[in-house]
């Protein structure tokens, strides 16, 4: 039976970075994968739908595992704009208000996976893939695992990191808080008539919200499309000609005409939160503990602050090992729950927000947007937040330079 410190199930993002993180700390990790296959070696020429808007604080993660510098491709976004079609309140935002370079980047979420596998490929770590976990068994020493192959594995702790629907997660039975949010994201990589000058642009229609991410080439960029779901499955319908056509009404031609540059995804939106983040050895993080709507694009940030926080809350107790107890992870649960629920409450309430009808709720979110400009002090503490800059961070990731 294989015996290791830490066994991770899920090998997408939040997995893969802890694999790598506590490998680097000297721990014993292994990756089981249900995906049998790995992503390409080079990028597509287009760059892929899915992306993820990184903060600050994430790329100082990546920075400090050395997985930055592998990257193929990011870009920077340093501005932001916030609108409603209907109405006259506009919030713009810029890096330089905080004398920073840069707010942000975009990552495609299958660049990032590259990068992040190819540090782990210099690791000791191993990766079983295309096979899942068909049980599990705790007891004071470890938990074992009982893989579809028939083979066991045994660790000391076991991490859930195997996304929103989490097979893991089903075999706790883990209480869930979760509802639907009637949205679907409608994702797509578009060539826009006007350059985006790396500015991150997100609306708010009566539908819901529309956002333009900058990507590598100056005409490229991505579009998440908030709509109901009926909606979301009509614009799917349209040929690209006449759905790049639905985009540019729907953006207030913001950009110019555009065209749809490779195929379009549709991804059903839910609101997950665990109520209990440790079971029987077993650790959740990442979408397995918590999904968000990405109005705010904090899903991935949110994730990869787990790893953080659980990154250095191990190496703490490294001399602990094999930990007779887990009580130390208390603090963990208390950190991340606490930042979840906060930016659950906060993705819902700006989304109920600006679904409300009428006139009256028009105006309200006109005076509250011209407050935000007129209110410099309240808009960087909003903005430190969002990129990264505050929170309860690791010591060791604030000191890490960019």
């Amino acid at each position: 039976m294989k015996r290791t410190d830490v066994v991770i199930v899920g090998g997408g993002l939040a997995g893969v970075t802890l694999a790598l993180g506590l490998s680097q700390q000297g721990f014993q990790v292994q990756v089981i994968e249900q995906q049998a296959g790995e992503p390409d070696a080079l990028p597509p020429v287009i760059p892929s739908a899915r992306v993820s808007a990184l903060h600050l604080a994430s790329r100082r993660l990546l920075t400090h595992l050395g997985v930055w510098s592998r990257l193929a491709r990011q870009t920077p976004f340093t501005d932001m704009q916030v609108w409603e079609r209907d109405g006259h309140g506009r919030l713009q935002w810029s890096a330089a208000a905080l004398m920073q370079t840069e707010m942000g980047h975009i990552v495609e979420n299958e660049v990032l996976v590259r990068a992040l596998l190819d540090a782990l490929s210099e690791t000791r770590v191993e990766i079983r893939r295309g096979v899942t976990v068909q049980s599990l068994q705790a007891d004071d020493e470890g938990v074992s695992l009982l893989l579809d192959d028939g083979t066991f594995c045994r660790a000391a702790l076991l991490v859930a990191a195997d996304g929103a629907h989490s097979p893991v997660r089903r075999l706790l039975d883990t209480p869930m808080l979760a509802w639907d949010y009637g949205h679907t994201a409608v994702v797509a990589t578009l060539r826009m008539a006007t350059p985006h000058q790396q500015c991150a642009r997100q609306l708010f229609t009566p539908a819901g919200p529309l956002a333009l991410l900058p990507l590598s080439d100056p005409h490229w960029c991505s579009l998440v499309w908030s709509l109901p779901p009926d909606e979301a499955a009509a614009r799917m319908a349209l040929d690209d000609q006449a759905f790049a056509k639905a985009v540019a009404v729907a953006s207030d031609h913001s950009l110019g005409l555009c065209e749809v540059l490779g195929p379009r995804q549709a991804i059903p939106l839910r609101a997950r939160f665990a109520r209990q983040l440790i079971q029987q050895r077993c650790i959740l993080m990442g979408d397995a503990a918590h999904t968000i709507h990405p109005l705010a694009g904090q899903g991935v940030n949110l994730g990869l602050m787990d790893v953080a926080a659980l990154m250095d809350i191990l190496y703490q107790h490294r001399h602990d090992a094999p930990w007779p107890t887990l009580h130390f992870l208390d603090r963990y649960v208390r950190w991340r729950k606490s930042e979840a629920a906060h930016m659950l409450a906060a993705m819902e309430g700006i989304k109920q927000l600006f679904a409300l009808p009428g006139p009256l709720a028009a105006l309200v979110r006109q005076q509250g947007m011209q407050c935000l400009n007129q209110a410099p002090w309240l808009t960087r503490g909003l903005l430190r937040q969002a990129m990264g800059l505050a929170g309860d961070l690791p010591g060791w990731l604030r000191e890490v330079e960019l």
